[in-house]
């Protein structure tokens, strides 16, 4: 197994996604993605390069260069990865038009105070 797919592994690893989930997600065939995962080929094009990265939330240099410090490159990208799904649930629930005004309020409070709370935390 070569650096680019033991990457690719532990990056999908990092944010417990499956090798279909992970297809699906940056649109190539399961079959493709599976291949990459096992060293077998790499992607041919570069587009495909930068939906992998993208999908990570991270640069093609970092999915394809070496980096020295993969256990918090893993932490951080989970971070993000957990961040961005929350900012697509958050969007989903404003759009919708379920909740009233001073519902959605409520909830921007909640996410502003947990923020701050584990901003403090980290802090001290």
């Amino acid at each position: 197994m070569n650096t680019f797919s033991k990457k690719l592994r532990s990056l999908r690893a990092a944010v417990s996604l499956t090798q279909e989930e992970m297809a699906q997600r940056i649109g190539i065939p399961l079959r493709n993605y599976q291949n990459y995962e096992t060293g077998k080929f790499y992607p041919k094009s570069t587009a495909v390069y930068a939906k992998i990265a993208k999908a990570f939330g991270i640069t093609v240099d970092e999915l394809i260069g070496e980096t020295p410090d993969t256990e918090a490159k893993d932490a951080t990208l989970t971070a993000k990865m957990k961040a961005s799904e929350l900012y697509e649930m958050a969007g989903g629930l404003f759009a919708g038009g379920e909740l009233s005004e001073e519902d959605k309020d409520l909830v921007m409070k909640a996410i502003s105070d947990a923020y701050w709370e584990a901003k403090l935390k980290k802090n001290n």
